[in-house]
């Protein structure tokens, strides 16, 4: 009872009769708390295992995240892989869980990247971070490594095209229905084309087939004036978006899209044929007057000073970009970068 004593004698007045009607495990856990409360050391046959104090595990010992397991298994899948086969990922859809899962993969890059990476190992990196983001975010990596150049023709075209096909269609049977032995399905067919083109006053079969060819025309005019008409409001969208795309869409031969070419990335051999070439080779000059005149015009003009590009430059060129752009052959989103500042800092 003189353990019990000093809990009881801190209580008011009354309390321990109360006290002692209650079960004592109930008694056992009023004592705990008030003890937590005052401060006071409980005896060890009072004291709660919960009550021990508990050492904090080691950063290095703690167990990997789920989020920290799945970027390991998602790096070893994608490291040293060339980048013009790695698949390209999708657009990030956000929710309620996307910010917290950036903050986590953000949290294993900065401790991965460091000022000396190779540019390699640094892609390398990004690439798996985003895609860790897509695969914790519950969205499907697509397995393409290219974009897949499909064509799609209008509908007004399609529409146009048939209509020209079906006479074409008529006229060679009209055709065919006057050379000297024509067969009975071709008459039979060209009996049906002669009832449905009726729109003249007992028209004979030559002023049809004369309709026909000048109607064929003007379809063909028609689907010219309407392609050329596509072509321009393409070529006007295409400018108002990116004058560059559009530009280089111009030199090209099939006037394809540059998004939808297969990117062909030139060998070593290659390159270095192509540069030696241009470089390797000794070139005189013309030195005329002229030249001596424009560097003594120029040399009071002083030396551009060498431009040092700071973090917050590039933070603030990366945060005027749309998170869901892949602009480069690497094929990864914008927010691989946005959205980590140890890359920004390298």
């Amino acid at each position: 009872m003189s353990t019990v004593r000093p809990y009881l004698d801190i209580m008011p007045r009354g309390t321990n009769l109360h006290l002692r009607r209650l079960p004592p495990n109930i008694i056992t856990q009023i004592k705990r708390e008030v003890a937590s409360e005052l401060s006071i050391n409980l005896p060890a046959d009072l004291r709660n295992a919960d009550d021990e104090p508990v050492a904090p595990v080691p950063e290095a010992n703690r167990p990997p995240a789920a989020s920290e397991l799945e970027f390991e298994r998602i790096h070893l899948l994608y490291d040293g892989v060339d980048p013009m086969m790695e698949p390209r990922l999708s657009k990030l859809i956000y929710n309620n869980k996307t910010k917290p899962i950036l903050s986590e993969i953000n949290k294993i890059l900065d401790s991965k990247i460091t000022t000396d990476i190779p540019i390699e190992n640094l892609h390398s990196l990004i690439y798996s971070g985003a895609a860790t983001v897509l695969t914790l975010n519950k969205q499907k990596i697509s397995t393409d490594t290219q974009i897949k150049n499909v064509s799609v023709t209008p509908a007004w075209q399609r529409r146009i095209t048939n209509k020209i096909d079906s006479i074409r269609r008529d006229i060679g049977i009209l055709t065919q229905n006057q050379s000297l032995n024509p067969s009975s399905s071709v008459t039979k067919k060209a009996k049906a084309i002669l009832g449905r083109e009726q729109r003249l006053e007992n028209p004979t079969a030559t002023e049809i087939l004369d309709h026909l060819k000048q109607k064929l025309k003007a379809m063909a005019k028609k689907l010219r004036r309407y392609k050329e008409s596509n072509t321009r409001r393409q070529h006007n969208s295409q400018f108002s978006r990116s004058e560059r795309s559009f530009y280089k869409n111009l030199e090209s031969e099939d006037h394809e899209p540059q998004t939808l070419k297969e990117n062909k990335v030139p060998t070593p051999e290659a390159t270095k044929t192509f540069w030696e070439s241009i470089w390797g080779n000794p070139v005189i000059h013309n030195n005329t007057r002229w030249l001596f005149d424009e560097k003594r015009s120029t040399s009071s003009l002083q030396t551009m000073l060498e431009w040092e590009v700071t973090t917050d430059q590039v933070t603030k060129a990366i945060n005027k970009t749309s998170n869901w752009k892949a602009p480069g052959q690497d094929k990864y989103k914008i927010f691989g970068i946005n959205n980590s500042r140890s890359v920004i800092n390298i």
